[in-house]
């Protein structure tokens, strides 16, 4: 039992931080995230990250290699990732993609509409990648 409730904890945390970094990057990018709203992204990613493969694998995050920095991510998270990350990667998209999709529909002449129709498009797409990619690894 205890041994399930870790896998579901970590594959969550794994998820979760996945989405928080990729966030960072897509608001970070589009340029209409705010600055607070940027840190709290990196500082949950980093506590996710640090809550599932410790210390260690916070410092092979941080540590300076001709890799991207998002792809540090993916190397750090890849032996716990599980199927409870899957879906936690999935859902957190779609959530962000149909938020960003309704958001920038329901005000059309704002001027972060079109910078919300692309965070929607990305993660609308990241999602649709990632389910692909978790039904045939």
């Amino acid at each position: 039992m205890t041994e399930t409730v870790r896998s579901v904890l970590v594959g969550l945390l794994s998820g979760a931080a996945v989405v928080a970094f990729v966030l960072l990057f897509v608001l970070a990018r589009t340029r209409i995230g705010p600055p607070w709203l940027l840190v709290s992204l990196a500082g949950i990613g980093v506590i996710a990250v640090l809550a599932v493969v410790g210390a260690g694998g916070l410092e092979s995050l941080f540590r300076p290699t001709d890799e991207w920095w998002l792809g540090r991510v993916e190397t750090t998270l890849e032996d716990v990732w599980n199927g409870y990350a899957d879906a936690a990667l999935v859902g957190g998209l779609l959530i962000v993609g149909l938020g960003s999709l309704g958001q920038s529909l329901s005000d059309p002449t704002g001027k972060s509409a079109y910078s919300l129709l692309v965070v929607a498009f990305i993660c609308l797409g990241a999602a649709s990648f990632a389910v692909v990619g978790s039904r045939y690894p």
